[in-house]
C-alpha cells in the first residue's frame, strides 16, 4: 500500500509541475495584461494546483485504478472529473460567472489529462513487471 501511495505521490508531483509549467506559459505569452513575472505565475499555481493534485489526484488515481479497467474510460474520468472539481474550489478564488466556470472546468480537464498521461508514461517506462520484481 505504502509502495502504491508512493508511486501515485510521485506521478502527481511531477503533473504539478508540468501543469504549472504549461499553464504559466500560456498564460505568460498570451495574457498582453500579464501584472507578475513568470515566476511569480508559476509559484502561484503551484501553491494553488498541489494541494488538488496530491488529494483528489492521488484519490481519484487509487479509485480509478480499482474499480476502473479500459483505459479509455479512465482517460475520460480523469478529465471530467478534475473539471468538476475544480469549480468549488475555484469559487473561493474569483466570482463563479459562466466564463469563468468554463475557464476553471477546462484548467481542471487540462489538469487531468496531465496527470492521465503522466500516470501512464510512469506505469509503462518505470513501473514496469521487472522493476516490481526487484522491489517486491
Amino acid at each position: 500500500m505504502i509502495d502504491k501511495l508512493s508511486r501515485k505521490v510521485t506521478i502527481a508531483l511531477v503533473a504539478i509541475v508540468l501543469y504549472c509549467t504549461i499553464i504559466s506559459t500560456f498564460i505568460y505569452i498570451f495574457d498582453h495584461i500579464t501584472y507578475f513575472d513568470y515566476t511569480t505565475l508559476w509559484l502561484t499555481f503551484f501553491i494553488i494546483s498541489s494541494p488538488m493534485f496530491l488529494i483528489v489526484g492521488v484519490a481519484m488515481a487509487f479509485l480509478f485504478d480499482r474499480f476502473v479497467v479500459k483505459p479509455q474510460f479512465k482517460g475520460l474520468l480523469y478529465t471530467l472529473v478534475a473539471g468538476i472539481v475544480v469549480l468549488p474550489y475555484s469559487a473561493f478564488i474569483s466570482q463563479l460567472t459562466l466564463l469563468n466556470a468554463l475557464y476553471y472546468f477546462i484548467f481542471g480537464a487540462i489538469a487531468g489529462i496531465i496527470f492521465f498521461i503522466v500516470q501512464v508514461l510512469f506505469e509503462s517506462y518505470f513501473y514496469t513487471k521487472s522493476t516490481k520484481e526487484l522491489y517486491d
